[in-house]
């Protein structure tokens, strides 16, 4: 069982510029006894679920609540560059495609809610640093142009000397650029998705409220399965459980 997170982390760069909402909140003072949904975690898996579930009319009357043990969104997704590159030719065609999917509907997310969170969109550079690995690099995105081609013009693979020093790549045989890229803030961006929700009474945000364990409620039926979260503010029993942590 993985340990709870450091309450005293280090100061990330990506933290300087805190959402003063979010910092210590508790959508209501004390933690609710039940809900129908509890996800744990407020980095960009429980903020992409939460909102996903606002949006969907399945989901209209039922009460979700989110449990951070920390401030909101101050784990790995707080403390990330945001380098947004979808991998092309070493996945198969469908988790590619999966991927850059996923690029695209952050970025059109983005533009549509115009979310301050610094979105670039830009190509994306790799390189390989043995003559060994590019060789083979080089098969796999000519396969990949063959074989998916919408997939394949995606992604060029560049071995001439003077392309690769316009690109500042010094000493590596071989590069690939990714058109289909960006970057982002991604504080920024879930801290945004959060915020919307909350103030839309679409989801209850409980921070510091680390969740110890979780058990079966004396509540269920053979009909109906319900859990337990325990944490230290208290016990909250739940119909559905997302852990994103």
């Amino acid at each position: 069982m993985a340990d709870l997170p450091s309450e005293k982390s280090t100061a990330s760069f990506w933290h300087s510029e805190p959402s003063e909402f979010l910092l210590g909140h508790r959508t209501t003072p004390e933690l609710p006894p039940f809900a129908d949904i509890v996800i744990v975690g407020s980095g960009i898996t429980g903020a992409s679920a939460a909102r996903f579930l606002a949006e969907d009319a399945r989901a209209k009357d039922l009460s979700i609540v989110m449990l951070e043990a920390r401030e909101a969104c101050w784990g790995a997704t707080g403390r990330n560059g945001g380098h947004c590159q979808p991998l092309l030719f070493d996945s198969t065609p469908d988790v590619a495609s999966f991927e850059v999917l996923n690029v695209n509907a952050m970025k059109s997310h983005i533009e549509q809610q115009s979310i301050p969170c610094e979105w670039r969109s830009l190509p994306a550079c790799r390189t390989f640093w043995t003559q060994s690995l590019a060789d083979n690099v080089s098969r796999e995105v000519k396969h990949l142009k063959q074989a998916v081609p919408d997939l394949g013009k995606q992604v060029t693979f560049i071995s001439d000397a003077d392309r690769l020093r316009e690109l500042r790549v010094n000493g590596a045989p071989a590069a690939t650029l990714t058109v289909n890229a960006g970057t982002l803030w991604p504080y920024k961006y879930v801290a945004f998705i959060l915020e919307s929700l909350v103030k839309n009474e679409k989801l209850n945000l409980q921070t510091h409220t680390p969740v110890t364990s979780i058990s079966p409620s004396p509540s269920s039926s053979s009909s109906k399965s319900r859990h337990e979260l325990h944490t230290p503010r208290g016990t909250i029993t739940a119909t559905h459980i997302i852990l994103a942590t």
